[in-house]
């Protein structure tokens, strides 16, 4: 089992959905921890980079295998994901993962 952390960004964003977005985010947060491959979809540019949907939002997160953690980066809706996808690099996820992990 994976353990899960939540950046500052993630937590801020996960607040302002509704309350019944945040009741199916917490089941599928808990899922996650079992198996984080399968519960979410890898994306292509980045290798330890997915995205779990939550409706028509996207919860990004990144897995660090050695360690069994998983960070969970933040939280966007459809409209916004290509915007945060495109502001991403590789060097700023690992930044993320090391400020984090």
């Amino acid at each position: 089992m994976y353990q899960l952390l939540f950046d500052k960004k993630f937590v801020k964003n996960y607040r302002k959905i509704g309350k019944s977005l945040q009741i199916e985010g917490d089941k599928k947060l808990k899922r996650l921890k079992e198996n984080p491959e399968i519960m979410g979809k890898p994306l292509k540019f980045f290798h330890n980079l997915y995205e779990l949907y939550l409706q028509m939002y996207r919860i990004y997160y990144a897995i660090d295998e050695a360690k069994k953690k998983i960070l969970v980066l933040d939280i966007e809706h459809i409209d916004e994901q290509e915007k945060y996808l495109r502001q991403l690099t590789s060097e700023k996820i690992k930044q993320l993962l090391e400020e984090n992990l």
